[in-house]
């Protein structure tokens, strides 16, 4: 599992276990370091400028998350490997009309999503 830097940023702003599981696998964030990943997260702001609220003070995760598996599958792909963005938001939002969400974004830079159930099925993991 790898995330960006940004998400730990968000999960930073609440105490709980979350927090307390992610300061234990302070290795899977990462950084955005080179001129392809930043252009990309421009990228889609420009192209779903509402995905995130340009007010904030502090950057949204939500492209930084979307860049990374977008280049990070692009890098793999000659090993078989995709990256799949895991999260709970159901696709709705257009870009247009309404506020995009994550599935919408990464559907339309050809990645996949999947929620956490679904990355549950797919590992084949059971409780």
């Amino acid at each position: 599992m790898i995330s960006p830097q940004e998400v730990y940023g968000e999960l930073d702003k609440k105490d709980d276990e979350v927090l307390k599981w992610v300061k234990q696998r302070k290795q899977m964030f990462v950084n955005l370091n080179d001129e392809e990943q930043i252009a990309l997260v421009f990228d889609i702001e420009a192209k779903f400028p509402k995905l995130v609220d340009p007010q904030k003070e502090t950057p949204e995760a939500d492209p930084f998350v979307i860049a990374l598996a977008v280049l990070e599958t692009k890098n793999r792909i000659l090993f078989g490997d995709e990256c799949i963005v895991v999260s709970e938001e159901k696709p709705g939002g257009d870009g247009i009309s309404g506020k995009p969400k994550i599935p919408d974004v990464c559907y339309s830079y050809g990645v996949r999503h999947f929620s956490i159930l679904d990355l549950i099925q797919n590992e084949g993991w059971t409780f």
